[in-house]
């Protein structure tokens, strides 16, 4: 009788530290599709997390996110190397023969994250095990390992492979150009995109998960042993708008009143470039404490004056500095994290950092990584559009005058200054 192996796919959360396999550019193809059942060859049911059993409906929703998920299969070689892309499936399920004894990449990716989530299994003689690190349990300890967290454990030959189909409370967000922009002390900045998840409708903060994230961030960029805190001030800086939408997953107003409520705001709208609450801190857990600033950052060089972008730098700078037992952890972003975002990261290390060196400023204010979810910590630049780019222009031109050069978008960081608080960081002497 054929075993048939069911694989119903669907990404999970928390984002979290290292991974250790890599993609060729040059990809080879999969070796190990088979064509029939056999003692080295297993028949698999690929479907993405859309026949759940009823066991996953709570309090009569169902926990899945199956809309539109795309699961791919890709094999890991001896090598490290991951082959091109082999089993795809969107929607009904189908069918594939995989040969025992290898190793699978799934990745699931929906319409709205467009990122992929991964997992690692490998096939044997009586279905599949979790492989390279990942498993239901420790798989937040890496980035490689992040679909697997809602998946059913195998017990030594389960014929159901079924991420999706178990419910835990944990949210999706798209965390990859997640950075540790600077750290001075025990202060750590941070820049990324929106902090929220969309969930029954409505938007949602999701200090979980980015935690998580920004834990894994540091654990990758400061590499010096040391953890990421335990106790901190948390600052929650926004730089999107305040416009309204129809569509309520794509309004920024939803995005905005998520953070401000998560701070205990309580008006229809957030007081602009004013912290809240007012005074003092929002209790989050009982470790870390939080702070929220709503900053629009207008277009333009006239939008960087109108938004006070020098008192945002400034306001940064201090907590920068701050010498408080308890550190600061500030996150600033806007919605995907690249323009509004990167016009304050550069004007940031100029005033804080770089100082004259202006080129350097914009490599590293524009500088992220390219996929680490996706297990690639390669350098990518970022660079604001136009609009946004003017206003950190404008800034540079406040304090240099014309001496500003933001004309690279090619380099990257150097060897010996990969970080800005590194000491082979010729201006950080």
């Amino acid at each position: 009788m054929k075993k048939v192996f069911v694989l119903s796919i669907l990404f999970a959360a928390t984002i979290l530290p290292l991974s250790m396999v890599h993609a060729d550019s040059s990809k080879k193809s999969p070796t190990g599709i088979c064509n029939q059942s056999s003692a080295s060859c297993l028949q698999f049911q690929m479907s993405p997390a859309n026949n759940c059993p009823s066991s996953t409906v709570v309090d009569g929703k169902k926990m899945t996110f199956s809309d539109n998920v795309t699961v791919t299969l890709f094999q890991l070689f001896d090598d490290g190397q991951l082959s091109s892309a082999g089993p795809s499936v969107t929607g009904a399920s189908q069918n594939y023969y995989l040969s025992t004894n290898t190793t699978w990449n799934v990745q699931s990716q929906n319409d709205f994250y467009k990122q992929p989530f991964n997992c690692y299994v490998k096939i044997n003689q009586s279905g599949w095990d979790f492989t390279n690190g990942c498993d239901q349990q420790n798989s937040k300890g890496l980035d490689n390992c992040t679909g697997c967290l809602t998946m059913n454990a195998p017990d030594g030959g389960s014929t159901l492979i079924a991420p999706g189909c178990v419910y835990q409370d944990l949210s999706s967000a798209n965390y990859h150009n997640v950075y540790l922009l600077d750290k001075q002390g025990k202060n750590l900045l941070f820049r990324g995109p929106r902090p929220t998840v969309f969930k029954n409708g409505a938007w949602v903060f999701d200090n979980t998960g980015l935690f998580s994230t920004m834990a894994s961030r540091y654990q990758y960029q400061a590499a010096d042993g040391s953890a990421f805190p335990d106790t901190f001030h948390f600052v929650d800086i926004s730089l999107i708008s305040n416009e309204k939408s129809s569509d309520a997953k794509n309004s920024e107003h939803g995005v905005l009143m998520a953070e401000y409520t998560f701070f205990n705001g309580a008006a229809d709208n957030p007081p602009a470039y004013k912290p809240q609450p007012s005074s003092g801190f929002a209790t989050i857990n009982s470790t870390v404490d939080g702070q929220f600033y709503w900053w629009n950052m207008l277009p333009g060089a006239d939008g960087a004056q109108t938004s006070n972008l020098s008192q945002l730098v400034t306001n940064i700078t201090t907590m920068m500095q701050s010498t408080d037992d308890v550190p600061y952890v500030i996150y600033f972003h806007c919605d995907a994290g690249s323009d509004r975002t990167g016009e304050v990261a550069t004007s940031y290390m100029l005033s804080d950092r770089t100082q004259s060196d202006t080129k350097d400023a914009y490599i590293y204010g524009t500088t992220v990584f390219n996929n680490p979810a996706n297990g690639d910590y390669s350098f990518f630049r970022q660079i604001p559009v136009s609009d946004f780019a003017a206003g950190a222009l404008w800034y540079c031109q406040t304090k240099y005058g014309s001496n500003c050069d933001y004309s690279d978008t090619t380099s990257y960081p150097q060897k010996g200054c990969l970080y800005p608080w590194q000491s082979g960081c010729s201006w950080a002497q």
